[in-house]
């Protein structure tokens, strides 16, 4: 019987990628402004949840995958928009808006970037797809070469490191277009 500390040790964080953390803690986000805006929550309990917005929207951002944090604030504007018929509730999430964008702005994000040395702005800053366009590109090249079947169960990373040098996939939408069974 093998010595159960001679196995590597793995953190459930080592499944998952920086973009599946910060989706998840934007949903983190979305749920807790609907809980805030549309449930029948006593003010204690809107404090919380607010205070659970931060913390889930400091943990996406510090990700440095701008995931989450975008998605989260579409989803809320989204549900905000049926919600704007009634006064009260259009007061809530303008309220909850302007606070959001106070404090994350003045004093949630000069502190992060801080924390990072500048690198958390360097990455919000940066448009740019980051490899995603190269990899994008030769994942449907090699999806336009094998239409039908695709290039073969586990092949996609050894096929992305042959043509980008990268043996990762970056999006899901490459993911599963270069992932096709064979």
């Amino acid at each position: 019987h093998r010595d159960l500390h001679s196995f590597p040790t793995r953190r459930s964080s080592d499944l998952f990628g920086p973009n599946q953390v910060s989706a998840t803690l934007g949903f983190g986000i979305f749920c807790a402004f609907l809980a805030i805006v549309i449930g029948r929550v006593n003010l204690k309990m809107k404090l919380v949840l607010a205070g659970l917005i931060l913390w889930f929207a400091v943990q996406s951002a510090l990700t440095f995958s701008r995931t989450g944090v975008y998605l989260a604030a579409l989803s809320c504007l989204a549900a905000s928009l049926p919600l704007m018929k009634s006064a009260r509730a259009g007061l809530l999430v303008g309220g909850l808006a302007l606070g959001a964008f106070l404090v994350g702005n003045y004093l949630v994000l000069p502190s992060l970037d801080r924390f990072s040395e500048g690198r958390l702005s360097e990455r919000f800053q940066d448009t740019g797809l980051t490899h995603r366009g190269s990899l994008m590109r030769a994942e449907l090249g090699e999806w336009a070469a094998h239409p039908l079947f695709g290039v073969g169960v586990g092949q996609g990373r050894f096929v992305r490191k042959e043509h980008t040098g990268i043996s990762q996939a970056h999006t899901e939408y490459t993911r599963m277009q270069i992932g096709r069974a064979h």
